[in-house]
């Protein structure tokens, strides 16, 4: 579903069997990638991805996903977290100070603004 105002569009895009929305600078009379049906790849940088080990509600986060944590590469500074939503790799960087206690099966909610992410045709 693509809804538009003015020079702007929201986009909601199917990733399996989760929605994720996506705030684009563009409407579908200027940009061919958005037209319903369109196949397309969702990109965002992993210092975007908010992460937390409990469900948020009530809150303005409207891409939610909950996975399983596959690896963490804690460094000095930062800590790199991997999971999987509907098969694909996603990654998020966090502050190593944020101190989560992350480990590796365990359940996070990992959230992304909708004006963080960009949309690129396949």
């Amino acid at each position: 579903m693509i809804k538009s105002h003015e020079q702007m569009s929201i986009c909601k895009i199917e990733v399996g069997q989760s929605l994720c929305q996506v705030l684009v600078i563009e409407r579908p009379e200027t940009a061919e990638y958005l037209k319903e049906g369109s196949d397309v790849s969702l990109i965002f940088n992993e210092t975007q991805v908010v992460l937390c080990k409990e469900q948020l509600t009530d809150c303005s986060l409207t891409n939610g996903f909950r996975s399983s944590i596959e690896r963490v590469e804690k460094g000095t500074l930062l800590t790199r977290v991997f999971f999987n939503v509907q098969a694909f790799e996603i990654r998020a960087l966090i502050l190593t100070e944020a101190n989560m206690d992350l480990e590796v099966g365990s359940t996070i909610y990992a959230y992304v603004r909708a004006n963080e992410i960009m949309m690129a045709s396949e």
